[in-house]
C-alpha cells in the first residue's frame, strides 16, 4: 500500500486508493456472492473463475483485511478530496464508501 504513506504526492495517492478500493469491491462483492458472512463458523471459497482471488478460501482475516484497507484508502480519498485533489471525485467518494458500508451491513459486520 505505498498510495497511503503521506511523503507521496496526493493525487497520485487518492488515483491509487481509488484503484485499490475498486478491486476491492470487487473482491468483498465475490465473497458476498459465495455466502460469506461475518462471524460464521465455516470458510467460503470463491468461485473457480473469480478474477484474481478464484478458488481461494475467504477467510474472516481475509475479508477484514480488505474492509481494513478499503477504511484507509476512502480516509486517503477524502483527505485528497479535502485538499481539493478530487475534482468532482467527492460523489466517487461518497459512492465508494456507500458500497463498502452495504456490504459490510450484507454480511453482518456491523462496527
Amino acid at each position: 500500500m505505498a498510495w497511503a504513506q503521506p511523503d507521496m504526492d496526493i493525487r497520485a495517492r487518492a488515483r491509487a486508493a481509488m484503484s485499490q478500493l475498486n478491486q476491492l469491491s470487487k473482491y468483498l462483492g465475490i465473497a458476498a456472492s459465495a455466502g460469506y458472512q461475518y462471524g460464521s463458523a465455516f470458510t467460503v471459497k470463491a468461485p473457480d473463475d473469480a478474477p484474481e482471488i478464484g478458488g481461494q478460501d475467504l477467510t474472516e482475516d481475509k475479508v477484514e483485511d480488505w474492509l481494513e484497507i478499503s477504511e484507509i484508502a476512502i480516509r486517503t480519498l477524502r483527505e485528497a478530496d479535502a485538499q481539493g485533489a478530487m475534482g468532482v471525485g467527492s460523489i466517487q467518494v461518497d459512492k465508494a464508501a456507500t458500497v463498502i458500508a452495504g456490504r459490510m451491513s450484507l454480511f453482518g459486520h456491523v462496527s
